[in-house]
Parts: C-alpha cells; structure tokens; sequence
C-alpha cells in the first residue's frame, strides 16, 4: 500500500513541477529529480539499504543513477523500501560467508 501512495506522491509532485515549470518559465523538473535523486543516494547510505534484501540495495552511485534515469519508478521503489526498513518489515541481505 505504501508504494501505491508514494507513487501517486511522486506523480503529483513531477505534476506540479511541470506545471510551474511552464507557469513561471523556470527549469524546474530537471532540478527536482536531480535533487531527490541526490537525497535518496545520500539516505541510502544513512540508513544502510544495501544490509536489506530489496532490488535498490544498490551503491549510492547506481541509486543515484538509477533514480535520475528511471525517476518515475525509482524514487516511489526507494521511498516504499526506505519506509519499510524504518516500520523493521524489510527483510535483511543474508550475509556473505567469507572467503
């Protein structure tokens, strides 16, 4: 459910900036996915994704990439991934035995 809603905010938001976009004459979408993708790339390494078991457990780099290419997608996965590891229902990555 929380991915429904985060990508229906993501819409509203790209919505909005276009809007404004052609209203006040500014770029600003361009630098509205630049920032949350940059936003989500710093998070992800606050809150440790790549320790959990999910798609985006990505470096920060191929998030932030990921996310710029694909925002319309990525930032709603991110943020509905991000949301579960603060509820403690994602799943943690099976460490790694060494080698």
């Amino acid at each position: 459910m929380p991915g429904i809603l985060f990508f229906l905010l993501t819409v509203a938001l790209g919505y909005g900036a276009a809007v404004l976009q052609t209203r006040l004459r500014l770029p600003l979408l361009i630098p509205l996915v630049l920032a949350t993708a940059t936003w989500a790339a710093w998070d992800s390494t606050r809150i440790r994704i790549r320790e959990y078991k999910s798609g985006i457990a990505l470096s920060p780099v191929a998030l932030w990439i990921g996310i710029v290419m694909l925002w319309l997608i990525g930032l709603p996965w991110y943020l509905t991934v991000r949301y579960r590891i603060s509820q403690g229902t994602q799943p943690r990555a099976v460490p790694r035995p060494a080698q």
